[in-house]
């Protein structure tokens, strides 16, 4: 019994091993990438509170990340090509068991969408920086 329980112990303990192991691993990691800051402004003020995502309907890869205090944010690894991008607000969060919505005015809508926004990026393998002025 004991030879049983030991080599089940084993058996385990590897196969959590791999799985934490694959886990590891950055999204597309194995396709060549590059960095991208973007600058996000609506009328002439940096957007401070939202979101930025990249989006390619031809591979269906992306990234994005989150705009600081100075409406800059720094979205790494993303494949290189060409995307759409967005601008979103934040998410609520739904442990909040109260959550407020809070209306982005500096936000339109048009740049919520990757359907509707006409916001466009390449990512190439130099580090690049590229700004977008939301206007109505």
């Amino acid at each position: 019994m004991k030879m049983i329980l030991h080599s089940a112990a084993i058996v385990l303990l590897g196969t959590s091993a791999c799985l934490l192991a694959g886990c590891g691993q950055t999204p597309h990691s194995n396709k060549p990438s590059g960095n991208l800051t973007v600058k996000v402004t609506y009328g002439g003020e940096p957007v401070t509170i939202g979101t930025v995502f990249l989006m390619s309907h031809e591979t269906g890869l992306g990234g994005g990340a989150n705009l600081n205090e100075e409406g800059i944010a720094q979205i790494r690894a993303v494949p290189l090509g060409d995307y759409i991008a967005t601008v979103g607000p934040p998410e609520l969060d739904l442990t909040d068991p109260n959550p407020q919505q809070v209306d982005y005015p500096n936000i339109p809508q048009k740049f919520r969408s990757d359907s509707t926004s006409p916001l466009r990026a390449t990512v190439a393998p130099e580090n690049a920086t590229i700004e977008f002025e939301l206007k109505e």
